[in-house]
């Protein structure tokens, strides 16, 4: 018999992202990357009635894990143009992180399995995946434990909302 242990979930989900009335003031050039992004920005600001629709679409997917409630202690934007991409990060002191497509032709986020070098190193790498491609859209949000380590692949023409969840 089978089993599958130590999934990690994932929620992929249609949002409005016109509900969210984030209005983004400053950018800079952030990372190693360079990526415009108004991360650690004081000048983002959503709305309460934003606010209370991510949290109601971000409660609608954790309620399996019988979440009822959360905060998001930051919200930021990234504006990606002339082969901007941004380096395999994670986002600690937090439970699960989000990533918004408000701009999208193709996707380029790349999420990688938390024993990926472990995996390479056995050579099961034919039979664990250890890199995932997800297959999002504009107007589309993907939830994720914030341990999960991702990237963005070098794109143009591309605007995401990300912000972190506090459970």
């Amino acid at each position: 018999m089978r089993f599958n242990i130590f999934s990690t979930p994932i929620w992929i989900e249609d949002i409005d992202s016109s509900k969210l009335e984030l209005i983004t003031e400053e950018y800079g050039r952030r990372w190693l990357s360079d990526t415009l992004s108004s991360y650690g920005s004081n000048n983002n600001k959503m709305t309460e009635k934003g606010m209370r629709y991510l949290k109601e679409q971000i409660i609608n997917c954790l309620q399996d894990f019988k979440i009822f409630d959360c905060t998001i202690p930051s919200v930021w934007r990234n504006v990606y143009n002339n082969n901007d991409f941004q380096e395999t990060h994670m986002h600690p002191n937090s439970s699960f992180s989000f990533v918004i497509y408000e701009k999208l032709q193709e996707p380029h986020t790349v999420f990688f399995h938390p024993s990926r070098m472990m995996i390479f190193s056995t050579k099961v790498d034919k039979y664990v995946d250890s890199i995932f491609f997800p297959q999002v859209k504009q107007n589309q949000m993907i939830i994720f434990p914030s341990y999960l380590e991702h990237m963005v692949k070098k794109t143009n023409n591309a605007i995401t909302i990300s912000g972190n969840i506090d459970v």
